[in-house]
């Protein structure tokens, strides 16, 4: 299914993305933004597809404790395009700076993507009654990368929406995001990973600067 963009990348996170999480961009960075928004969204043609599943036996502790209190999962799967990552080659090429702020501004239209999709796919989850946790994805906490053939393979989404995994694991278009979402029909929230847990710990920019994950 076709998903919606939202009217415009979130500058701030954006700017903090590009600075270490300083959130003041140059004017350079500024102009750079400007312009690869708009590439971006010339490019970008969003698709996502999303299925229920009894199955939560995910791997990791964080994953598992995200859970807690949940009967069923929503299994969602959302990519950009190739487009996207067709351009960001020959930007790359091109004009490196550029294409740093390209494929930043990418990452975070992806996950704003998944943002929309995941609220619309909530409306239709209380429609009937349900609650249902935020999104959870594969890299996050101590969910490892190798859980996202799990779900691409549950949610048939090479067939679906183009979206396939290299021999290494890399995913194919590159700005392309899966995720798991707890469901139940008492109230649960879920919950983050903790920074001891998470894998990025190492080179979290949000750390570096004194924050979490809460703090986005």
């Amino acid at each position: 299914m076709e998903l919606k963009l939202p009217e415009r990348i979130d500058r701030e996170r954006w700017a903090r993305m590009l600075t270490g999480g300083r959130g003041e961009a140059g004017e350079r960075e500024t102009l750079l933004m400007d312009e690869c928004e708009k590439m971006l969204f010339d490019a970008a043609r969003p698709k996502g597809t999303y299925a229920f599943s009894d199955d939560l036996s995910f791997e990791g502790k964080s994953i598992r404790r995200h859970l807690e209190g949940c009967t069923a999962a929503v299994l969602m799967a959302a990519t950009l395009g190739r487009a996207v990552d067709d351009r960001l080659m020959r930007l790359e090429v091109r004009d490196l700076a550029a294409g740093v702020v390209y494929d930043t501004g990418a990452s975070l239209l992806a996950e704003q993507v998944c943002d929309i999709f995941e609220e619309e796919i909530r409306a239709r989850v209380e429609e009937e009654g349900r609650y249902m946790t935020g999104r959870f994805s594969p890299g996050y906490g101590d969910m490892p990368l190798t859980q996202q053939r799990k779900l691409m393979q549950a949610l048939d989404a090479e067939r679906r929406i183009g979206l396939t995994l290299s021999e290494s694991g890399l995913m194919i278009p590159l700005k392309s995001i899966t995720a798991v979402c707890g469901t139940s029909d008492r109230p649960v929230t879920g919950s983050l990973a903790t920074c001891d847990e998470c894998a990025l710990r190492s080179e979290c920019e949000l750390r570096k600067a004194g924050k979490t994950c809460a703090d986005k």
